[in-house]
């Protein structure tokens, strides 16, 4: 066993990796050149980071996957350069300015112009189509993380580019990512007005229409500010029932989703493409969704389910 001499001490990582290798000759070739360098080198650190940071069976569940299918993506001659390159701390496989530019994006741009090496394209794709992660730890962050030495994981659902705290909302096929929204909703005050006129649901772009009852319309929009933003907001309760009113509305749920989280702006990853917004008048006007949301719902089980989803293709 002293080929595994090397591993690190911490009892997770070490175990599991142990398992993973003991099922391998010691003459098989993969091993020899692959595996010794791969846990022994800085891909095994950034591992330890992951469980370190995440303390979760998610984070040993993408250790014990990096190793059985790094040596998969490409010839072991690949692989070996790919690690050499990996052991330089300077080295990053991502263009972090081009996935977190400082005044965002306008329109979803293709996920290719941030890893141009062949290989590390390859494994950033597999990483993102195969790997099975809990929601609040997507394939997207683990990807990036992974590939990058200036991403790290942040809280659950972020992480850090570059120094800068990026919410992540990542889609792997359907297009749908994350709502944009974690904090309670009192919804009692605007449920208590929509009885009155037999409903129970109201949609933001029934907010650009003509409220049932004129007599009720002030009431609901002011319940409706002050369940979301913690005030009446006078420029919102204007545009009410005006086609202004669902991108002002979009503006102030992202914004305040923004201030409540203390991240500087939201990644959208999708299979193909991806898009970073860094305020509320980009998420209305520039991204698209995949569901403009709810103002009010008497059925939803948890507040974001009334939030405006994030659509990326």
């Amino acid at each position: 066993m002293r080929a595994f001499e090397f591993l690190t001490e911490d009892p997770r990582v070490k175990s599991q990796t142990l398992r993973a290798l003991g099922k391998l000759p010691d003459d098989n070739p993969i091993f020899s050149n692959v595996y010794k360098m791969l846990v022994g080198g800085p891909l095994s650190t950034r591992i330890e980071n992951y469980i370190n940071n995440r303390q979760d069976q998610d984070a040993i569940k993408a250790m014990k996957w990096l190793i059985q299918n790094i040596p998969t993506v490409g010839s072991t001659p690949e692989v070996k350069a790919f690690l050499n390159n990996f052991q330089n701390p300077e080295y990053d496989y991502v263009d972090t300015k081009k996935l977190a530019p400082s005044n965002g994006m306008e329109a979803p741009a293709d996920l290719g112009i941030l890893v141009d090496d062949p290989f590390a394209q390859k494994l950033f794709d597999k990483i993102f189509q195969e790997f099975q992660g809990k929601g609040d730890a997507g394939p997207g962050e683990a990807a990036l993380a992974i590939m990058s030495p200036n991403i790290t994981y942040g809280s659950p659902g972020d992480i850090v580019v570059a120094g800068k705290k990026v919410e992540v909302k990542a889609s792997r096929g359907s297009g749908k990512a994350g709502r944009i929204w974690d904090m309670p909703l009192n919804q009692k005050p605007m449920i208590d007005i929509l009885s009155q006129l037999g409903m129970n649901n109201f949609t933001v772009l029934q907010g650009t229409q003509a409220f049932p009852d004129d007599n009720l319309k002030d009431d609901f929009i002011r319940e409706a500010c002050i369940c979301w933003f913690g005030k009446p907001i006078p420029s919102l309760q204007k545009s009410f029932g005006t086609d202004a009113f669902k991108d002002l509305w979009q503006e102030l749920v992202f914004d305040t989703y923004k201030a409540h989280g203390g991240w500087e702006g939201m990644l959208a990853l999708g299979v193909k493409t991806y898009q970073y917004i860094t305020t509320g008048q980009q998420f209305a006007q520039d991204m698209k969704k995949a569901n403009q949301g709810s103002i009010c719902r008497a059925t939803a089980k948890q507040s974001r389910e009334l939030a405006p989803q994030v659509y990326i293709a």
